[in-house]
């Protein structure tokens, strides 16, 4: 059963967010809370929904603490302050929803939650989140899958056989590495940093197609 918490200080906000979730009958949990502790963290929850002002917590300091703990998190910015749209793209924002547009931000953002949940990538053993996915790496006749929680699953396959139709977030470094470019950390001249820390070298001979597409990703995200 996927999780939701709100975060919020207004009552009238949480209740009326929680109606519109319910609305949509999904299969979500909800837990909703007027203030911020890190203890919050305990009971995991999948989607985060925050105030930008939590009383007098700053919003985008919680959701640098929640990603910090639980980097897979989603993190959707529900606020009455528009103006703050473009500043939340730094915090790998899932979603921003304002309050006086709460039911039409809350169908696409649900929307696109439930894509990224029923997303997978199947292997002879394994149905795999496509988010939990952070690179494909060529190893002879056999793809490592390099997961977010560290482990490696082994598929025999080669690069070329990759399908990357269902990959929409996915680009070739090389002939050797697909990343998922949902976890760059940054990009310095022919190398990138994963928010694990790992890096990857950018072939000169992809080199332009990768940007390409990287800056694709940006603007459509």
């Amino acid at each position: 059963m996927n999780k939701i918490c709100i975060i919020d200080d207004s009552q009238l906000d949480r209740e009326n967010i929680v109606k519109a979730i319910k609305k949509k009958k999904l299969s979500l949990v909800i837990n909703s809370f007027s203030a911020w502790n890190s203890q919050i963290l305990n009971d995991k929850a999948d989607l985060y929904f925050l105030d930008i002002e939590i009383g007098e917590q700053d919003g985008f300091q919680v959701a640098a603490e929640i990603k910090k703990k639980l980097p897979d998190a989603k993190i959707v910015f529900c606020t009455n302050h528009n103006n703050l749209v473009f500043h939340s793209f730094a915090f790998d924002v899932f979603g921003f929803i304002r309050k006086d547009h709460l039911d039409e931000d809350l169908d696409r953002t649900l929307l696109k939650y439930e894509k990224a949940i029923t997303s997978t990538y199947t292997t002879d053993k394994y149905q795999i989140p496509i988010t939990k996915i952070l690179y494909f790496e060529s190893a002879h006749n056999y793809l490592n899958i390099h997961l977010t929680n560290h482990s490696i699953i082994k598929e025999r396959k080669t690069l070329k056989q990759l399908d990357m139709h269902n990959l929409h977030t996915f680009s070739k470094l090389s002939s050797s590495f697909v990343v998922n470019m949902k976890y760059i950390d940054s990009i310095a001249q022919d190398k990138i940093t994963l928010i694990t820390l790992e890096t990857l070298y950018i072939s000169r001979n992809y080199k332009k197609e990768f940007l390409h597409a990287y800056a694709k990703y940006l603007m459509e995200t």
